[in-house]
């Protein structure tokens, strides 16, 4: 896959992913894809699966996503927002292996971010969302060069009372260079073992 995006043509500015899964999905695999993104774009991925779509939360939590040898360079040219490699939101027991991501911001106020873990199950109402949980995160290569804030692999959650949990982190190769701040890897999460990085 091939995509080179800019969204002075576009508004509101879309969110280009090379590749896209919303709403509820149970045995996803992505496997041994190339993707190449360049993107004038505010925020940017290379691969995205979240657990809602247009038409709103789906009725669980994403689930049984396999991400395994794809190779993905992201370049993105914007002053602010975010490029990223591999955004998981709102997901359970995916495994996310031996990937090889590189991502490059090149200008002040964008950041970026290898693979991301996020948690949006506290803005879901119909409350059927849970924060993610058993996830595997293992064997990739990442490599961010940013002019700004860089995060190698993060967990990130936003409900406060039930944070993610059962995370295993091992055996990663996370390479990171930015001129203002840098995360190798960070999770706010129970249960979670970050070993032999």
């Amino acid at each position: 896959v091939v995509l080179t995006f800019d969204d002075s043509i576009y508004w509101p500015a879309p969110s280009p992913a090379a590749i896209t899964v919303l709403g509820y999905v149970d045995d996803i695999r992505i496997l041994g894809d190339k993707i190449d993104l360049t993107s004038d774009s505010t925020y940017s991925y290379g691969i995205t699966v979240a657990a809602y779509g247009n038409s709103g939360y789906g009725p669980k939590n994403a689930e049984h996503l396999f991400i395994t040898g794809n190779i993905l360079n992201v370049v993105y040219n914007v002053n602010s927002g975010m490029g990223e490699g591999i955004y998981l939101d709102t997901i359970a027991n995916p495994e996310i292996s031996n990937n090889k991501i590189t991502v490059e911001t090149k200008k002040a106020g964008a950041s970026n971010y290898g693979i991301q873990v996020a948690d949006s199950s506290s803005y879901d109402t119909t409350h059927k969302l849970v924060s993610p949980y058993n996830v595997t995160i293992g064997d990739n290569d990442v490599t961010l060069n940013s002019a700004d804030m860089a995060y190698g692999i993060t967990v990130i959650s936003t409900t406060p009372s039930e944070n993610s949990k059962d995370m295993e982190i091992t055996n990663n190769n996370v390479n990171v260079v930015s001129e203002t701040g840098a995360i190798g890897i960070g999770a706010v999460s129970s249960d979670v073992y970050i070993k032999d990085n």
